[in-house]
This record gives C-alpha cells, sequence and structure tokens, in this order.
C-alpha cells in the first residue's frame, strides 16, 4: 500500500494486490493483480479529482532498444481492455542470465463505467492527460514499433468528479500478464493452470474484477492470521517471513500438465539462465510452503522425481 498526498488538500491510496492464497490453486496462478485507488479530501473542502494510470511496453520485451511490440484493444460486457506484446511470439523461447520475458501480453483492463483504456505513445497519453484530464481522442495506429521508438504504453484514465468530504471514493485498475505457455519441459510446454478454470486471460480478468471486495478482504484476514501465528517468534521475524511468503510465490509457476492431465508446480531460479526445479532453490524454499501449503512442495518435487526416473 502507497500513501501519497497532494498538497494537503487530497489523499490517494494505492493498494498493488495479488490474490497469493496457498490454498486456492486456481487464484494462486491466475495472473490477474488489482490497483485499487481510494481518494478522499483532507482539508475539509471539495476537490474535482482525475487519475492517471499506465503500464509500459517495457514489461513485455527483454531489449526495449531493439525488440518491437503490437497491440490491440478488447471489450466484454463488464469490462474494457488492452493488451500489449512481442511483435514476434517465441513462447518460453529466451533464456539466460538477467533474461526477462519477451512472450505474452500485458493487459489493462477498467470497468465498462469508466473511460475506454487507450495502447500508444507514451508521450501522447501523457501530454493528453496534463492537458485535458482525459485519454487521446485518436488512435495510435503505427504498430508495430521498436519499444524505444516513441515508448508505447498501456494507460487508462478515471474521473472521480468532485470529491465529498468524510467519504473514501475508489476505482480498481486491473493488470494481468498472460504469458500463453509457462513453462519448457524437455520440449512440451505447459500453459498455466489458471487456464483450467478460464477461456481465456480476458475472462479471468473479467471474473477478477468482480471478486475485487472479497479478495482484498481475504487478504487482509489472511495477512492478520499469518503475521498473528509468526509474531510469536517476533514482530522481525514476522515480517522476514511475510516478504519471504511473497517471494517464494512469486517465483513459482502452476501449470496443467496436458500429457498427464495433472498440475505440476515449478520454481524458477532469480535471474539465472532460466533453470527451473534446482533443488539449491527448492531447499530453502520448503520452510515456507510446508508451513503453509505441503501440497505445493509435493507439486515440486513430482517433476524432479519424474526426470530422475527417465520419464
Amino acid at each position: 500500500v502507497f500513501e501519497l498526498e497532494v498538497d494537503g488538500k487530497v489523499s490517494l491510496n494505492i493498494t498493488f494486490l495479488s490474490t497469493m492464497f496457498t490454498d486456492d490453486f486456481v487464484r494462486l496462478s491466475r495472473p490477474v493483480y488489482y490497483v485499487g485507488l481510494d481518494v478522499v479530501t483532507l482539508d475539509g473542502m471539495a476537490h474535482d479529482v482525475q487519475v492517471y494510470f499506465d503500464a509500459s511496453a517495457q514489461h513485455a520485451v527483454n531489449d526495449c532498444g531493439s525488440q518491437e511490440v503490437t497491440w490491440s484493444s478488447w471489450s466484454l460486457e463488464n469490462l474494457h481492455g488492452v493488451q500489449l506484446g512481442n511483435a514476434v511470439q517465441r513462447l518460453v523461447g529466451s533464456k539466460g542470465d538477467g533474461v526477462n520475458i519477451d512472450w505474452g501480453y500485458l493487459n489493462l483492463a477498467a470497468r465498462s463505467d469508466a473511460p475506454k483504456p487507450w495502447a500508444g505513445s507514451a508521450a501522447r497519453s501523457r501530454e493528453a492527460f496534463r492537458a485535458t484530464g482525459q485519454l487521446p481522442t485518436t488512435v495510435d495506429d503505427r504498430r508495430p514499433r521498436k519499444c524505444s521508438d516513441d515508448l508505447p504504453v498501456l494507460a487508462t484514465v478515471y474521473n472521480f468528479g468532485k470529491i465529498s468530504t468524510g467519504t473514501v471514493h475508489q476505482h480498481t485498475v486491473l493488470l494481468a500478464y498472460d504469458d500463453v505457455k509457462s513453462v519448457n519441459y524437455f520440449g512440451d510446454l505447459y500453459a498455466g493452470y489458471w487456464m483450467q478454470a478460464y477461456k481465456n486471460i480476458s475472462h479471468a480478468i473479467s471474473v477478477a474484477a468482480d471478486e475485487y471486495d472479497a479478495m482484498l478482504k481475504a487478504s487482509e484476514q489472511h495477512d492478520k492470521m499469518l503475521l498473528r501465528k509468526l509474531s510469536r517468534y517476533g514482530n522481525k521475524y514476522a515480517q522476514l517471513c511475510a516478504m519471504s511468503y511473497r517471494q517464494t510465490l512469486a517465483a513459482t509457476k502452476l501449470v496443467w500438465n496436458s500429457n498427464r492431465s495433472v498440475v505440476w508446480n515449478f520454481l524458477k531460479e532469480i535471474s539465472t539462465n532460466g533453470d527451473m526445479q534446482t533443488m539449491d532453490v527448492i531447499y530453502p524454499a520448503s520452510p515456507m510452503l510446508l508451513y503453509t501449503e505441503p501440497e505445493l512442495l509435493k507439486l515440486l518435487l513430482i517433476p524432479v522425481l519424474a526426470y530422475a526416473n527417465n520419464e
């Protein structure tokens, strides 16, 4: 949670929320994330408030100076969205030290009562908002183009209007990253486990959008319970464990093994050659997984044992 103030007049709380529940494999693997925006006046006066948010093409490429990106828009009954990705999709096709994902698609969505998100030039988008409080009214059709060429972004705005005193005004932006295929297991490409529950990424985002309040409440309850248990060993220890909880789960990927029709779990190296399932990383992750959900550790070990058994 980030707390921002504007000249002592308006407060903006930004809540970044992920559904990292170890007992809910579908939501744990679902690559949809919430950005909650809460606005309230601080000086007892009413103020007109508009908020701008964007995410750049740098999230979808490894080398912004050489790789090209392209984008498109989509709509559902309750949502409007835009997506952006590498113009050349090589699924699970890059590896090496310090190499970022450069396949799949970054998505940004907002509810249909907000202006439609926009994709294109960051400079145009930000200047339009600065000048008018809105997104550009014309399409940026110069695509594909290099990520570094007039940096493209996915952008959204929301007009809170004149906010009154004593009331918290809330809006939610949804971000998602659809990697299409998550793991290359000796030539077999496996998709994320979440795809067993949703038709596609827009469907997953749509369902997630209707769950924000419930997921925020569940997350707050989960955090309090976990910290309460861990605080028996000291507050500093509890905070350290809270950080390791998120870091460990962020490094894992639940996938659907389509050959065996079972779920497998994979643990990535931090930035080493695209390697996964190395025992020197599984070992330090084991205590957290054993404490919160032993089944996740079991699902990590099964692929290792299958490989050792030449399966």
